[in-house]
C-alpha cells in the first residue's frame, strides 16, 4: 500500500512538474512599441518609446544600436538611463526595461521608422535564456508650416545664429582695395548640410569672389544637444569709386521650442570708395596693368582672373616650344649621341676614371682578406690611362723603390704562396699604404712625362664599348 502511495505521489510531482515547464515555455517575453505623436513639424523632436517584458527578471541590460537610418531624418538613442517598468499579465508580474530614441525629421513628407532589434537576456528560476525581438514599424507624417513652404531651404531648431566680420574697417578704401566677408551660422539639433548658403547677388563696380563653404558637425556631449555650422567667405575687390551698399540678409527658420517662426538677419552695410593714388596722379605713378590680379585672393581665384587674358605672344610661344619639342624627339638618334659624349666629357674632366677606381678600390681594402686587398691593388691598376700589357710587378720595379717592391711581394707571397708568419705578412693599414705610395709614384712619373705641358696632367680619355643599339 505504501508503495502505491509512493508511485501515485511520483507521478503527480512529474506531471505538475510537466505543466510549470509548459507554461513557462508558452509565456515568451514580448517587445511594446509607441510613438509620442503620429504628425509633426519638421525639426520636431518626436520620441519613439521600445520595451521589453519578460515573466521573470533582466541578466544583463538592453542591447540597442545607438542609432537608426532613417533617409531625411536623425535617429538617435537617447542618453537618458533606462527605466524599470511593471506589468501584470494574466495574473503574474512581468519585469521591462524601456529605453527611448529621439526622432528629428529634416524635410516634410511620410516616414516609416524601420523595425529595431533588441537583444536581452532573462530567467525565471526555471529558465535562463538569451532572446532577440524586434519592434513594430511605425509610421510619422511630417509637414512644413505654410509660412516657410516657398523659401526652398528649411531650419527648425531650438536656436539659430548668425553674423558676419570683416578682415579691415571699412573705411579709407580705395579703387583696387579688397574686402573678405564671412558669415557664420550655427544651428541647434541640425546636420551642417542643412544650412542654407548665403551668396548675395552681385553688385555693380565690385568683384565678387566667393569660396568654398566651410561646413561642421559637433557632437554634444553628455547630454548636449549636437551643433552645426557653415562659415561662407567672400572677397570683393573695389573697382569702381562711389557709394556702395551691401544690401541686409534674411533668414527665416522655425523655433521648435516656442512654435514660433522667427526671422534672424544681418544690416545693410555701407561703404565709400574714392579714387586711387595711382588716378589721381597719374604722371608720377601709372595704374596698374589691366591684368593685375587682385589682392587676397587665393591661388584658385588668381587662376581664374587670368584664365581669360592670356596673349597672343603667350600662345605662339607655348605652340613653339610644344614644336621644338616634337622635333628633338623626332631627331633623337641624331642628338642623343652628341649629348651623351658631352656629358661623359664634362664627367671625365670633374673626376677622372682613375681617380674613382682609386677611391673605390681603398673602401674596398678596408677589413678586407689578402686575397680582395691584391685584387683592389690590381684594379687600380688597370684602370691607369697609361697602362700597357706590362704588370703591377714590372711597373714597380720600372718607376718604383725598393721598398715598393718587397711589400708588394710580401702581399703576393701572403696570398699565393705558403701560409706565412704574422711578423711577415702586410697588415691592412701597410697594404692601405702601399696603395698610395702606388699612386703618389705613378703621378710623379706622369708629371716628368708630361714636363711639356707645363707640368699637367691630360685627362684621360673615355673610350666607349661600341652601341649595343645602334
Amino acid at each position: 500500500m505504501k508503495r502505491l502511495f509512493a508511485v501515485i505521489a511520483t507521478l503527480l510531482l512529474i506531471a505538475n512538474a510537466g505543466i510549470i515547464e509548459v507554461h513557462a515555455a508558452a509565456l515568451k517575453p514580448q517587445v511594446r512599441t509607441q510613438l509620442s505623436a503620429n504628425q509633426a513639424h519638421a525639426g520636431e523632436r518626436v520620441m519613439l518609446d521600445i520595451a521589453v517584458l519578460v515573466p521573470g527578471w533582466f541578466t544583463a541590460p538592453l542591447d540597442l544600436p545607438a542609432s537608426v537610418e532613417l533617409d531625411g531624418a536623425t535617429v538617435r538613442l537617447a542618453d537618458s538611463a533606462a527605466s524599470n517598468i511593471s506589468e501584470r499579465i494574466d495574473g503574474q508580474i512581468w519585469a521591462g526595461i524601456q529605453r527611448r530614441y529621439e526622432i528629428v525629421p529634416g524635410r516634410a513628407g511620410m516616414f516609416v521608422i524601420p523595425p529595431v532589434s533588441v537583444e536581452f537576456r532573462w530567467s525565471n528560476g526555471t529558465l535562463s535564456e538569451q532572446g532577440r525581438l524586434q519592434s513594430t514599424p511605425q509610421n510619422l507624417s511630417v509637414r512644413l508650416p505654410p509660412e516657410l513652404e516657398a523659401l526652398g531651404y528649411f531650419i527648425a531648431s531650438p536656436q539659430y545664429q548668425i553674423e558676419q566680420q570683416f578682415d579691415r574697417p571699412l573705411s579709407k578704401l580705395r579703387v583696387g582695395d579688397a574686402i573678405t566677408r564671412t558669415i557664420n551660422q550655427r544651428a541647434v539639433g541640425l546636420r551642417a548640410m542643412q544650412l542654407p548658403a548665403l551668396l548675395p547677388a552681385p553688385l555693380q563696380g565690385i568683384a565678387t569672389y566667393p569660396e568654398a563653404a566651410q561646413l561642421a558637425d559637433h557632437l554634444g556631449q553628455r547630454g548636449a544637444a549636437d551643433t552645426a555650422t557653415r562659415r561662407d567667405r567672400m572677397t570683393y575687390v573695389l573697382q569702381q569709386e562711389g557709394q556702395f551698399e551691401l544690401p541686409a540678409l534674411a533668414v527665416r527658420w522655425y523655433d521648435t521650442s516656442s512654435k514660433a517662426i522667427r526671422t534672424t538677419q544681418l544690416s545693410a552695410i555701407r561703404f565709400t570708395v574714392t579714387a586711387s593714388a595711382e588716378a589721381k596722379n597719374p604722371v608720377a605713378t601709372p595704374p596698374a596693368p589691366a591684368t593685375a590680379i587682385p589682392p587676397h585672393l587665393t591661388l584658385r581665384q588668381r587662376v581664374r582672373s587670368l584664365h581669360d587674358k592670356v596673349t597672343l605672344a603667350g600662345t605662339l610661344l607655348f605652340v613653339a616650344v610644344t614644336l621644338s619639342v616634337i622635333a628633338l624627339g623626332a631627331n633623337r638618334r641624331r642628338w642623343y649621341p652628341w649629348c651623351r659624349v658631352t656629358a661623359n666629357r664634362i664627367r671625365s674632366y670633374l673626376d677622372p676614371h682613375e681617380r674613382r677606381v682609386y677611391r673605390r678600390c681603398l673602401r674596398k681594402m678596408k677589413g678586407a682578406a689578402p686575397s680582395e686587398r691584391l685584387a683592389a691593388l690590381e684594379a687600380w691598376h688597370a684602370s691607369l690611362p697609361s697602362c700597357s700589357s706590362a704588370g703591377l710587378q714590372e711597373m714597380v720595379a720600372e718607376n718604383g723603390s725598393q721598398t715598393l717592391a718587397l711589400n708588394l711581394a710580401r702581399l703576393q707571397r701572403q696570398v699565393y704562396g705558403a701560409p706565412s708568419r704574422p711578423s711577415t705578412s702586410l697588415s691592412e693599414d701597410q697594404a692601405i699604404t702601399l696603395l698610395k705610395q702606388l699612386r703618389n709614384t705613378w703621378l710623379a712619373t706622369e708629371r716628368q712625362r708630361q714636363s711639356g705641358n707645363n707640368g699637367k696632367i691630360p685627362m684621360p680619355t673615355l673610350t666607349h664599348l661600341p652601341n649595343l643599339q645602334p
